[in-house]
């Protein structure tokens, strides 16, 4: 529900939305046509009687300023009364003697002639040739001497009126329904218009590369979609500033990473000579594994960072890799990440061979089981191989919150998780990680 009250459909097509909105104004347009042009008719009527009524009362008082003892007129379609006692009982009952005044007009329809309270005295049955009048008018005059006129007139319709009544009434229908048809119409002409650039604009912006960024954007007609178009374009490129410059970064940086990676790989090895002939103490030993270690990690991430980063992406020969023994390999290689931790290592599963290729499966590998023995302080790492996936699950002795998942995540987590699942989507592999009450459950399906 929106703030304005109107429920908000977000799958609902707005061609369908414009086009019951303009078929339905159209509809109540010519419903409101049609009302009015039966109202109109019947007040053509009335006003017609109540110019009658005038015209007759008018000569009548022609004749009477010349001749005050002129007698009151009668016709077959109308009666005139002097006197409020003259006028028939029935009469009084439709038309309250309250409501009279100077000039006043008035009429009845659909007279229930079964109401014995109303009904008609001879003395004006006849105001319609015999038969039940389908309307009565009543018009009251005041005369200058204080006297009152009241005229009371009745309308039958013949068969030739009704039929010419219905005849105006029908065409009114018709162009009511025409109406209907011709707004549909316009609003399915003016949709087919509209729709085709828009669905141009689609389908640019659907197939809109950076190649593509050089050149103008289309011609879209309107210039609503013609700004659209333009904001298109120049957010697509920001985006693809922002990656370009990502990728430069990835780029420079891996490049960079190499020459200090070397340096640190020489002096390792000068060490390693060095200590062949002075025997160094455990502890300065262990430091020296410590640096092996993390120069190994770095330079195995600057591979996998240069190697995403490539255009083409192209993936190394394959050849038959036993997973079982390379997670054998890798738990050796990152042994040194569980010491002083309480943590126990488990790997299952019978010797699996596949054609892969070592060195980035390998990164897979390494990666997940690394992060594993990185983020489990005090449990466990269970790693199962078989056939069709490879399943590593860590996990604490005691629940792990939330904040916990997250603050492992920000120390690096992500970032191994991140590129494992960019690397397994490059091999063709399947990637699963699902976060359990205790750690976390990674999957490699192959």
């Amino acid at each position: 529900m929106s703030d304005s009250g109107f429920t908000i459909h977000p799958n609902r097509s707005l061609k369908s939305l414009l086009l019951w909105w303009i078929v339905g104004a159209g509809s109540i347009f010519a419903i409101i046509f049609a009302l009015i042009s039966a109202l109109f008719l019947n007040l053509g009527v009335i006003l017609k009687m109540k110019g009658e009524s005038e015209r007759e009362i008018t000569e009548y008082m022609s004749r009477y300023e010349i001749d005050p003892s002129t007698p009151l007129p009668q016709d077959d379609f109308y009666r005139v009364y002097s006197s409020i006692d003259d006028i028939p009982a029935p009469v009084k009952k439709i038309f309250k003697p309250e409501t009279y005044t100077h000039e006043g007009f008035d009429f009845f329809v659909d007279i229930d002639y079964d109401d014995s309270e109303i009904t008609p005295v001879d003395d004006f049955k006849d105001l319609c040739e015999g038969q039940v009048c389908q309307i009565l008018f009543f018009y009251s005059y005041r005369m200058p001497e204080g006297q009152w006129l009241y005229l009371l007139s009745g309308l039958q319709l013949t068969e030739a009126e009704d039929k010419e009544r219905d005849t105006v009434q029908d065409a009114a229908l018709f162009v009511a329904v025409f109406a209907i048809f011709l707004f549909s119409m316009l609003a399915l002409l003016l949709f087919r218009r509209i729709s085709q650039p828009v669905k141009s604009l689609a389908e640019w912006a659907d197939q809109l590369t950076i190649d593509k960024l050089r050149s103008q954007h289309p011609e879209f007609r309107f210039k609503e979609l013609n700004a659209v178009a333009e904001k298109l374009n120049e957010a697509f490129k920001r985006t693809a500033e922002s990656v370009e410059k990502e990728h430069r970064f990835l780029q420079y940086a891996s490049h960079e990473l190499r020459t200090p990676i070397a340096v640190a790989s020489g002096n390792l090895e000068l060490l390693d000579k060095l200590s062949e002939s002075n025997r160094l103490p455990e502890e300065e030993r262990a430091a020296i594994d410590r640096i092996r270690y993390s120069v190994k990690d770095m330079r195995l991430l600057t591979e996998t960072l240069l190697w995403l980063n490539r255009s083409d992406s192209i993936i190394p020969p394959k050849e038959p890799v036993d997973l079982r023994a390379l997670c054998q390999n890798s738990i050796q290689d990152n042994e040194y990440l569980l010491k002083g931790k309480q943590v126990s290592v488990e790997l299952t599963g019978e010797p699996c061979i596949k054609e892969v290729s070592p060195v980035f499966c390998s990164i897979l590998i390494s990666n997940l089981i690394r992060n594993a023995f990185q983020h489990t302080q005090e449990g466990g790492v269970h790693i199962d191989v078989d056939t069709h996936e490879l399943n590593i699950l860590n996990w604490e002795l005691g629940t792990v919150s939330p904040k916990g998942v997250a603050d492992s995540e920000q120390a690096g987590f992500g970032l191994g998780l991140d590129l494992v699942e960019q690397i397994a989507g490059r091999m063709g592999w399947q990637y699963e990680c699902e976060i359990t009450k205790k750690g976390r459950l990674c999957r490699l399906v192959y």
